[in-house]
């Protein structure tokens, strides 16, 4: 009966032993993920962004080839007295040029 006490004991032991053994998991063997962070959008600063006849657009100005200049298309409706749509804009800047255009 000694030797079986003995002997389970030896089991035991060795059985917790190996179950607390340090070995490393198995590396994956799938494709690895690599997580890539967007970097944060940069702001547009106001007066940054003329286009190619200089007119800002984050001011609301937009080119009236009719004035020759850069124009806020409300404010050009209201005091040319067309109507204050993209297409009455359109259609007022759309004309010939009020003053000839000169090139240097």
């Amino acid at each position: 009966m000694r030797a079986f006490f003995y002997t389970s004991a030896l089991v035991t032991a060795v059985l917790a032993l190996a179950a607390c053994s340090s070995k490393a998991p198995p590396e994956p063997t799938g494709p690895k993920v690599v997580v890539v962070t967007p970097a944060a959008p940069q702001p547009v600063k106001v007066g940054g962004d003329r286009d190619a006849n200089g007119c800002i657009g984050s001011a609301g100005y937009l080119w009236c080839g009719h004035t020759q200049q850069c124009e806020r298309p409300w404010e050009l409706a209201s005091a040319k007295g067309f109507a204050n749509t993209s297409a009455g804009f359109k259609a007022f800047c759309e004309q010939a040029p009020l003053k000839p255009v000169t090139k240097p």
